[in-house]
C-alpha cells in the first residue's frame, strides 16, 4: 500500500488519506486530541469544520490504532492555494509533518497548481524549518507571522 508510511526504522505504521465532507467527525477527533499543537494551529478556532467542503483537498494521517494524528489541507482563498498542515503534539518528531507536506505539495504537482502558500508563528521554528527545507520560500513577515511560497513546478520531493 503505496499511502502505509513507515518513519524511520521503527516498525510503527501511519498511513495519509484524503477524507470527505461526511467524516467531518475525523476533523473533531483529531483537534480534540491536539495537546500544545492548538498553540500553533487555530484554522479552525474561526471556521467551521465543514470549511472542508471548499478544499482542493483535505487528509488526515492515522495510526495502527485508526486514529487521525496529522492533518492537511490545500485551501483555495482569495487567489492563492493555502496550505495548512498540523501534527498533534503526541506524535511530534516521527516524520509525520515532512510526509504531509510531501502528500499535499506531491498532490499540487498532480493538479498542476502552480503555487502554494502558508503562513507559519515566527516562534514555530520545526515547522518553518520544515517549509524551508520543503523549498518554500519568505515572502513577508511581521513580529507575529511569516508568509511563505512554493512554486510547485519547483518542488521536489523531500
Amino acid at each position: 500500500m503505496s499511502n502505509l508510511l513507515k518513519t524511520g526504522d521503527r516498525s510503527d505504521l501511519f498511513y495519509i488519506r484524503k477524507i470527505e465532507c461526511s467524516e467531518v467527525d475525523l476533523i473533531e477527533q483529531f483537534i480534540a486530541n491536539l495537546g500544545n499543537a492548538s498553540n500553533t494551529f487555530r484554522y479552525f478556532n474561526t471556521r467551521s469544520h465543514d470549511i472542508i467542503s471548499n478544499h482542493i483537498i483535505t487528509c488526515l494521517a492515522f495510526d495502527t490504532f485508526e486514529n487521525p494524528v496529522a492533518y492537511g489541507h490545500l485551501d483555495p482563498h482569495e487567489g492563492s492555494n493555502w496550505l495548512g498542515v498540523c501534527v498533534q503534539e503526541a506524535f511530534y518528531g516521527k516524520g509525520l509533518g515532512k510526509r504531509m507536506v510531501n502528500y499535499l505539495l506531491q498532490y499540487a504537482k498532480n493538479k498542476n497548481i502552480p503555487e502554494v502558500c502558508l503562513t507559519v508563528d515566527v516562534q514555530n521554528i520545526a515547522a518553518l524549518s520544515l517549509y524551508k527545507k520543503s523549498g518554500f520560500i519568505e515572502t513577508t513577515r511581521n513580529e507575529k507571522i511569516i508568509h511563505m511560497r512554493i512554486l510547485i513546478p519547483n518542488y521536489t520531493k523531500i
